[in-house]
């Protein structure tokens, strides 16, 4: 039984339901084929609705279910932190597949694992794109006041200050919450910045792209991490979206053989795109599995995931002694009628 937290409910719930189709896509071909070492997989989910309170209550769910073998979650850096110590204490493994928070790899949590790249490398990333790339040099920063927005904004103040541009303003906005935005873009058209970083969750982003477009920063270069990568975003922009670039962990408009095939896939399952989080739970399930083959059993499992060596989707999975992904970096998309396209200069 592999387990899998994530907000399956609430303004984030877009994220649960798209781990949970690459899950369930992955669980279902590896079934299909006879399971993992005879035996087939099946899958139980907690909803924690990206909320600290109901992660600490799912976490416990899954220790206290001895069927559980393996936990893929949580989405949200605050609640796989939250529900790490408990995961820990209870030595069951966790792979999060989303949670992009570095402090999450470097709490010497022997059971956790993380197979994407953290937001100290995006949040690096797109100032190098903005400044080498495009050649912009004042910048405004505006982020979510929780983990994520953070660990992001943390991350890209202090790659301006290395590469010699300039943190023109700074704003701060609460996920799940604030609506209207008018007070801090008001004060970062002041500013007058050339790009402008909105570092939050899809559904934040997606309103405060927006509102710029009435508060005199129409013109500015928008930049969202991969958070924003999701239909919602660019429903809630509406015409604000139209060229925003959004740093992505995974570009989905990749043309490879494992990415066009998954796409395929899961529009003709669902009738509609995947999303990012898609790829990342479809592999997480395949890196669980290769575990399993290789002879982990549920308390051997953290020594067999130090010797995965992975071919996937999303590329060439390894972990490092920490339970880091090794060697994964992102992509720059640009969305153009309404739809995200691999950017290309």
């Amino acid at each position: 039984m592999i387990g899998m937290v994530a907000p399956m409910t609430g303004e984030l719930a877009d994220f649960g339901k798209q781990v949970e189709r690459g899950i369930r896509l992955a669980i279902d071909e590896i079934n299909a084929k006879g399971g993992v070492k005879g035996k087939k997989l099946e899958l139980k989910i907690c909803d924690d609705q990206c909320n600290t309170q109901q992660a600490a209550a799912c976490a416990q769910k899954m220790v206290n279910d001895p069927e559980i073998f393996a936990v893929i979650g949580h989405i949200c850096s605050s609640c796989t932190l939250t529900g790490g110590p408990i995961y820990e204490a209870a030595k069951l493994t966790v792979l999060t597949v989303n949670s992009s928070n570095p402090k999450i790899t470097e709490q010497g949590w022997k059971h956790m694992f993380r197979s994407t790249p953290t937001d100290t490398q995006q949040g690096a990333a797109m100032v190098d794109f903005v400044t080498h790339r495009l050649g912009l040099k004042k910048i405004a920063v505006v982020y979510s006041n929780d983990e994520y927005g953070i660990g992001l904004a943390e991350s890209a103040k202090s790659q301006i200050e290395t590469v010699g541009a300039i943190l023109v303003a700074e704003e701060t906005f609460t996920t799940g919450q604030d609506k209207d935005f008018s007070a801090q873009l008001r004060k970062i058209t002041l500013s007058h910045p050339e790009a402008l970083f909105v570092l939050g969750q899809y559904a934040e982003a997606g309103m405060i792209a927006n509102q710029r477009m009435k508060a005199g920063l129409d013109k500015v270069v928008i930049v969202a991490p991969a958070a924003a990568q999701h239909q919602v975003f660019i429903d809630l922009a509406g015409e604000g979206a139209e060229g925003t670039f959004v740093a992505v962990f995974y570009d989905l408009a990749k043309n490879t053989p494992l990415n066009t095939e998954l796409v395929k896939k899961i529009v003709t399952k669902y009738n509609e795109k995947p999303g990012e989080q898609v790829p990342w739970g479809y592999d997480g399930v395949y890196i669980l599995a290769q575990a399993i083959s290789a002879g982990a059993k549920k308390d051997t499992l953290p020594e067999f995931m130090h010797k995965i060596d992975y071919n996937g989707v999303t590329g060439h999975i390894l972990f490092d002694s920490k339970g880091q992904v090794i060697g994964l970096e992102g992509d720059i998309n640009i969305i153009k009628n309404g739809q995200f396209e691999t950017y290309q200069p």
